[in-house]
């Protein structure tokens, strides 16, 4: 994946001679390259591995109880942390009032995305 599939998707979109770059695509901070092939092959892999065996039963349906909600907490504290550094971030800079505003407008949609989540 990484040798092959990751670098063409990656020169389609990123590249100025690709097919998507010229139908207008424009991928912000590469998330959207990223996660495409992060997702498809995650998608794959399950589909080719198929469910864990004796952890889902058919007709049965347990309680799931998570492990530790301090945990939960801390982990959804520190990703959002690390969201907001990357995408703000990703402006390259803040010399500008324009620049500014646009680090504003990411943090409000990083904020909207992570407490709409799910």
């Amino acid at each position: 994946i990484s040798g092959v599939v990751y670098p063409s998707v990656v020169w389609s979109a990123w590249n100025r001679h690709g097919f998507l770059a010229k139908m207008g695509f424009h991928d912000f901070a590469g998330s959207g390259v990223v996660h495409l092939c992060g997702g498809c092959a995650a998608f794959a892999g399950a589909k080719v591995v198929g469910p864990r065996d004796g952890r889902f039963t058919a007709g049965e349906h347990g309680e799931f109880a998570p492990h530790s909600p301090s945990l939960v907490v801390l982990g959804t504290f520190l990703i959002m942390v690390g969201w907001y550094g990357f995408n703000c971030g990703s402006t390259a800079g803040m010399s500008t009032t324009s620049d500014a505003m646009q680090a504003t407008l990411i943090a409000k949609n990083t904020t909207c995305g992570g407490v709409g989540g799910g």
